[in-house]
């Protein structure tokens, strides 16, 4: 599977709000993955550029609630995984979110430390609410880095 550019007119790139196109972006790679075994994901993320990974990345957790508890409750065959976290925090560097990557970093932690203890994730509330300001931000400078470097997600057509 190569990568797959969406194809849209220089005026849609610009017009769409943010929201709308960074979904649009990743639209056609999560389709590709939802309902698949994780060989299917993977060889489908493997053919995303590293700007349409932090993307998608950015998109899952966007996506996915507005809160870390939320994610970990709809997406639990990934949040155990190594990969995923790793995942996250690459794409938070790749797309300078410091904030999202510290807050990953802290949240990351508190649910190793909550599973090695065997014990139920609890009192992150408070990183729930920052995490919705810091994604309700983040996806402005998400849609930006997309329209900064369009061809790795546009086929123009004019």
């Amino acid at each position: 599977m190569g990568t797959t550019l969406i194809r849209m007119t220089r005026q849609e790139l610009a017009s769409l709000d943010d929201t709308a196109l960074c979904q649009k972006c990743v639209q056609p790679a999560a389709l590709a993955m939802r309902g698949r075994g994780s060989d299917v994901r993977e060889e489908v993320y493997g053919s995303l550029t590293p700007g349409q990974r932090a993307v998608f990345m950015f998109w899952v957790l966007y996506a996915h609630g507005r809160g870390w508890t939320q994610m970990c409750a709809e997406l639990p065959h990934l949040v155990g995984e190594d990969s995923f976290w790793l995942e996250l925090k690459l794409a938070a560097k790749h797309l300078n979110l410091d904030e999202l990557l510290a807050q990953t970093e802290a949240f990351e932690k508190h649910l190793r430390a909550a599973r090695a203890a065997n014990r139920p994730l609890q009192g992150k509330e408070q990183d729930d609410a920052l995490l919705a300001k810091t994604l309700a931000r983040d996806i402005h400078t998400v849609a930006k880095y997309i329209r900064a470097n369009s061809g790795q997600f546009v086929e123009l057509k004019d």
